[in-house]
């Protein structure tokens, strides 16, 4: 569990429906007026917050994770938890075979939201290297995050590492997209014969389609 995030005392600026609806239907969401819990001081409502919402354990992201029932409580209070969920828990995505469906979609809950939360990823499965490619080119459109905390040290997940943080170093140092993503491709064609003396199976997708015409 990360460092606390406080709550009733420094709530979150306003949220739009279309927001509210990145997670949660704004529809579930009752009007404060009918909240009892907010007539407690702002303190006991954080202490009631941090006992409902704060995990000891890594909290696994499915494609059907909900935030706590408390988050739909009245505007006021998913305003003052909203982060609290978010930020102060850590939240373990499964990559299998190096796809991140999951991951971006993840990533897009929380440009919609406005938050940031602490994640690790479970790397399972076998080495992809089209799938890795696409990682690393949704990194550079700024649609995915890199590898930055994994679950083992596997030389799958030294590979990985590697070439997401490539593709996230040419976001930091390009212009573009387009001139990011590009310088990302010639560096990536260096690693990958790396990759392929550490595991034969990072076979590029054009091997893939040869051996497959043979």
């Amino acid at each position: 569990m990360s460092e606390r995030t406080q709550g009733a005392s420094q709530p979150a600026a306003k949220r739009t429906d279309v927001e509210d609806q990145a997670v949660d239907s704004a529809t579930s969401v009752q009007h404060n007026e009918d909240c009892r819990l907010l007539e407690l001081s702002a303190e006991l409502r954080n202490i009631i917050y941090e006992f409902v919402l704060l995990q000891k354990d890594d909290i696994v992201v499915t494609p059907t994770l909900r935030s706590p029932a408390l988050l739909q409580v009245s505007r006021q209070i998913r305003q003052e938890t909203l982060a609290m969920w978010y930020e102060s828990n850590t939240f373990e995505i499964a990559v299998n075979d190096c796809k991140t469906d999951l991951l971006r979609a993840w990533d897009r809950t929380h440009h919609a939201l406005g938050v940031k939360s602490p994640s690790v990823l479970d790397i399972t499965g076998i080495p992809n290297w089209g799938n890795l490619t696409r990682w690393c080119k949704a990194i550079c459109e700024d649609d995915c995050t890199h590898l930055q905390k994994g679950s083992s040290d596997s030389r799958l997940e030294c590979v990985i590492a590697a070439a997401t943080g490539i593709a996230a170093s040419c976001t930091k140092m390009s212009e573009s997209k387009e001139s990011s993503w590009a310088y990302c491709e010639e560096l990536l064609g260096n690693l990958w014969h790396v990759a392929y003396r550490l595991d034969s199976r990072w076979v590029r997708e054009m091997e893939v389609a040869e051996e497959g015409d043979a």
